[in-house]
């Protein structure tokens, strides 16, 4: 395990920031015209993302210090998420599904991030 790499000021701030009023995500939306199932995008996590040693930490903040703690147990396949949406869904119950994502918290004792995979949107898949 690494020793703690303290939190930039921007980072501290959004932490400092997220309530569960008004949790501070940030989201994005792939909507991809092929098919992606959860295996593969777990391996490109591995692969591409996780690289970053920043993405395997969670944040852990006291009075003065605010630090990057490396997760002891990382599982990557508990930040890789299969979501579901109803048959012929369209795009208003994936924004539907999206609005309940980002508003559900983290477990603070864990990396602060997560990919969802809808598998068989549309023909493809949404990450």
């Amino acid at each position: 395990m690494v020793s703690p790499i303290r939190l930039s000021a921007v980072d501290r701030a959004w932490l400092l920031m997220d309530r569960p009023t008004n949790p501070m995500m940030i989201v994005a939306l792939l909507v991809l015209s092929r098919p992606l199932d959860r295996l593969t995008l777990s391996a490109l996590i591995k692969e591409r993302f996780l690289t970053f040693e920043r993405f395997r930490c969670y944040p852990s903040a006291e009075l003065l210090n605010a630090n990057w703690v490396e997760a002891r147990e990382f599982d990557v396949d508990t930040h890789v998420l299969a979501a579901a949406l109803p048959r012929r869904a369209g795009q208003k119950e994936l924004e539907e599904l999206i609005g309940v994502l980002a508003s559900t918290p983290f477990n603070a004792c864990r990396p602060l991030w997560s990919f969802h995979i809808v598998e068989r949107y549309r023909g493809g898949s949404a990450v």
